[in-house]
């Protein structure tokens, strides 16, 4: 039998506004069962009306969101919930005035996109990446006719980072924030004494011991909140790493992928350039990176590994640099002779002397270390880059086997692992020191990571002298210097 619940605050407005709202709040205040309730209630008045209900991955929804649907809003003797099917084949649920509820995850969109839904509900909205959230937001239509409001999603969140994109978009008006809290939970909190209820003094106690640091001001306050010791708290993994593959069509190259809805996704990389970490008893790093007209940065591949001398690395740089042709290669500057080196090993790649590809890099990290953070914030988004970043990683960039000895010890073998768990180093009073990286953690890849993009905003900003066209009776003109660069610019342009 169904549950009878009375809507308090921000639950009763999914049921009176219009628009795509976010309903956040902690654990426990019941968002996920307002969101439900809305959407059986939108089902149960609107014939013939269909509606979506879905999570990032179908499988999450079997024993979370349709057991709560199923218990303590349909009831177990609701003729919507029809058939033999158990909840993990369930496809959705029949309503008696012909209205239907699609159950669905963005993990498989097929059934998404090949429909149309007058609104929906999404569940653990941080899943979805902005991409579905688009995608699901253009079947929204109300060509049904049904006479009732359509063209609606209804969200709901635990807060995640400060970061993540669903509060960034919250906070530039993409959708309305509700904010739902334990008070709004008729289960935990009494109106009419304004006391909290036995359960939920049990259910405080419970979860207050559960939870610490960012989770505790996330899972237990509400609050988007990020470890406040992380460098890296705006890198996401659902943001940054990009499941794209590099293809080769001659000298040229691209990356290509297939968005969710089957569309072709392609960019081409307009240049390369590498950047180096050493290591022997730590690990050392080669990465390449890749930048497209937009001046976007992409990560191709990468080496990461203990262990290795100076000649092994010589020749991974080799390898790499005949297959992606890097403009430079940026190196550490702490060791010269391995800078020689790699030019010795790369020097058949280069024409002239003077073009030798390894160089030392600048060492400021304080300044490169802001200029990486910010090229990951999200900014204005775009067709072809709709999160905004300026840096996205490859999916599967490691060139080698992870390395054993990191592996073993639960320590990072690449620069996706670096970012997430690189820290600040903490003060006496447990607040960070923004400007020292706890030297106990790994921070090889980042390290040739901000090398690289510093000197390629360098490259892209370094002031250039102003061309002065030669005058006509100058001394240069005298002295046959414009007659040269005519004729020059004619064999070029020829």
């Amino acid at each position: 039998m169904a549950t009878a619940y009375t809507m308090r605050g921000p639950h009763a407005e999914l049921f009176t506004g219009y628009g795509d709202c976010l309903l956040e709040g902690p654990v426990g205040t019941g968002k996920s069962v307002a969101g439900l309730l809305w959407l059986h209630s939108m089902a149960s008045r609107i014939p013939n009306s269909r509606w979506l209900m879905a999570r990032k991955r179908r499988v999450d929804m079997s024993q979370s969101t349709l057991v709560t649907f199923e218990n303590s809003i349909l009831g177990r003797d609701h003729p919507a919930i029809h058939g033999s099917a158990s909840r993990p084949q369930r496809r959705n649920y029949l309503y008696p005035n012909g209205a239907e509820i699609v159950v669905a995850g963005m993990n498989n969109p097929t059934a998404v996109l090949s429909m149309e839904f007058n609104g929906g509900f999404l569940d653990e909205f941080v899943e979805f990446t902005r991409e579905d959230y688009e995608l699901i937001s253009g079947r929204m239509r109300n060509s049904l006719n049904t006479g009732g409001p359509g063209e609606r999603v209804i969200t709901c969140t635990n807060p995640r980072g400060a970061w993540h994109w669903v509060n960034l978009a919250a906070d530039a008006g993409l959708f309305r924030r509700l904010q739902s809290r334990h008070c709004h939970n008729p289960s935990l909190y009494n109106t009419e004494t304004k006391e909290w209820t036995e359960a939920g003094k049990r259910y405080f106690e419970r979860i207050r011991r559960a939870f610490t640091g960012a989770r505790f001001s996330q899972y237990v306050m509400g609050e988007w909140a990020d470890d406040s010791g992380r460098v890296f708290p705006m890198y996401d993994p659902d943001i940054h790493i990009l499941d794209a593959e590099v293809v080769k069509d001659g000298s040229r190259l691209f990356l290509k992928r297939k968005m969710l809805d089957g569309t072709p996704w392609t960019r081409e990389i307009m240049w390369t350039a590498a950047g180096v970490d050493w290591g022997y008893s730590v690990p050392g790093t080669i990465q390449v990176w890749g930048w497209d007209k937009d001046e976007i940065a992409y990560l191709l591949a990468e080496v990461y590994h203990s262990r290795k001398d100076a000649t092994w690395w010589a020749r991974q740089m080799v390898d790499l640099a005949r297959e992606f042709r890097p403009v430079r290669v940026i190196c550490d500057s702490a060791e010269p002779d391995r800078i020689h080196m790699f030019n010795d090993y790369l020097g058949e790649l280069s024409k002239r002397e003077e073009d030798r590809l390894a160089i030392r890099c600048y060492k400021d990290r304080s300044g490169n270390l802001a200029h990486l953070q910010a090229l990951m914030l999200p900014s204005q988004s775009t067709t072809s880059n709709p999160t905004g970043s300026r840096v996205y990683l490859l999916k599967n960039t490691l060139r080698n086997e992870p390395d054993p000895d990191q592996a073993g010890r639960g320590r990072p073998v690449c620069l996706h692992d670096e970012l997430l768990n690189l820290m600040y180093l903490e003060r006496d009073d447990d607040k960070p020191l923004r400007d020292r990286i706890d030297p106990t953690l790994d921070n090889h890849a980042t390290d040739a990571a901000l090398y690289l993009h510093r000197w390629a905003w360098q490259r892209d900003h370094r002031s250039r002298p102003e061309e002065r066209p030669i005058e006509p009776g100058s001394f240069a003109d005298i002295l046959g210097h414009r007659a040269k660069l005519e004729a020059a610019a004619a064999a070029q342009r020829n």
